[in-house]
């Protein structure tokens, strides 16, 4: 059995990823906080106990082994690369009370949410906890998704395609069982193998089953819910009627260009380009006319001119003449500005102004302070940047004419800018 070069931390603290370090390492203490503003320096990584919250991109390389007791929480922003130099002899296990999902999880290799019940004489697997894969979630496995003990699993988007890969999805239980459930459409591009641990021979493989009605009759050692309408088989998904070839997002400038090609369309009306909004659901963005029924390619393009900071999600509903429609897969593009800036408006200033600031770290806190040309202080404000990196100030009627200075101020980012008041 592989051992594991892992000590635990002293305590159960939060640890919330900042990127700080520049090089997104889980080992670097200088890309965590303590705080979701990212003030307090955890001034070490997050031990095995610890909990997480994931806001950007982190990759976690494990050289011998490594177990994860503490909570996980990937934010919608969030890139979690778990790396492994060798499966048999280097594997992580995550065995937390609750893994969430919202943003993107990848892996080289297996992912294995909870720990089999003996993986060593010195080491005992617990048999609960929650995995929940959100809407906005995206699943890069680089090969299968493992559940052991007796977990509940949550799917409320697992596609083929661009929402989730994996290869096979293997269940194994005991006592009561796995619970799988979830609001989405729930797929295995190739099969589910269910097998109880204690009896190694009783693999089930459920391949080409586009209901799985009859799974808790088959596996002895528990039960497995399905979402309804669940299928095991990308090929058993109703294709879209139109022939779709390509659908993309690629950041152009400050915009996000969307493009997709058919190659053949049968009765169709329209695309409806479709976008999340902050809590993971779909609002229209744009309407763009189909070609009816025709055998030539047919190419389709729309410019988003205001992205998001951070990851955009965007899906097709492709609406037929007769009203029936079909969703294509989710495609993503993350969005960062480059170039922070404080702007003020209107200006010159008369009676009063908004002052915004963009461009900042997300969920950091930023200080907002109007001074005069003698580095007078004349308002000062702590205000928290939202999801797009930008906070608000209104300056009121109360400064004299004259010119002023607008600076703003976070851990990473230091503007400032003059403006006049009449």
């Amino acid at each position: 059995m592989p051992s594991f070069a892992c000590t635990y931390a002293q305590g159960n603290e939060t640890f919330y990823s900042t990127n700080l370090g520049g090089d997104n390492l889980w080992t670097n203490a200088a890309n965590w906080a303590l705080d979701p503003a990212g003030t307090i320096p955890a001034g070490n990584p997050p031990g095995i106990t610890d909990n997480v919250v994931i806001r950007d991109s982190v990759r976690h390389n494990v050289n011998s082994g490594y177990i994860h007791y503490g909570d996980i929480t990937i934010e919608e922003s969030g890139i979690y690369s778990i790396f492994t130099t060798n499966l048999k002899t280097d594997p992580y296990f995550f065995a937390g009370e609750r893994m969430e999902v919202f943003g993107l999880l990848r892996t080289s290799s297996d992912f294995e949410h909870q720990l089999p019940r003996r993986l060593s004489s010195s080491i005992q697997g617990t048999n609960d906890g929650t995995l929940t894969f959100f809407e906005t979630a995206v699943l890069r496995i680089g090969d299968d998704l493992i559940l052991n003990g007796e977990g509940f699993t949550v799917f409320d988007n697992f596609a083929c395609g661009d929402g989730s890969t994996v290869d096979d999805l293997y269940v194994k239980g005991w006592g009561n069982g796995l619970s799988i459930s979830g609001k989405g459409v729930f797929v295995v591009p190739d099969a589910i193998r269910v097998w109880d641990t204690d009896n190694p021979t009783s693999e089930v493989e459920l391949s080409g089953q586009p209901y799985i009605n009859t799974l808790e009759e088959q596996v002895a050692v528990g039960f497995v819910l399905l979402p309804q309408g669940a299928v095991t088989d990308c090929s058993a998904l109703q294709p879209l009627p139109v022939e779709l070839t390509h659908f993309g997002a690629e950041i152009d400038k400050e915009a996000v260009k969307l493009s997709w090609v058919t190659a053949s369309e049968t009765q169709n009306d329209h695309f409806l380009l479709e976008k999340a909004n902050p809590s993971g659901d779909f609002d229209p963005l744009a309407r763009l006319e189909g070609n009816g029924t025709t055998s030539a390619a047919s190419y389709y393009e729309f410019i988003d001119m205001a992205p998001s900071i951070g990851r955009n999600l965007y899906r097709l509903k492709q609406v037929d003449i007769d009203g029936a429609f079909s969703y294509s897969n989710i495609v993503s593009a993350s969005f960062q500005i480059s170039t922070p800036g404080i702007s003020v408006f209107p200006h010159p200033v008369q009676g009063s102004a908004q002052v915004d600031v963009i461009g900042f770290p997300i969920s950091q806190q930023v200080t907002i302070r109007v001074e005069n040309l003698l580095g007078q202080i004349i308002m000062e404000q702590l205000v928290e940047v939202d999801r797009s990196g930008a906070a608000t100030l209104s300056v009121n009627s109360n400064l004299r004419a004259g010119t002023y200075l607008i600076k703003a101020h976070s851990q990473a980012v230091h503007l400032s800018r003059k403006f006049m008041v009449y």
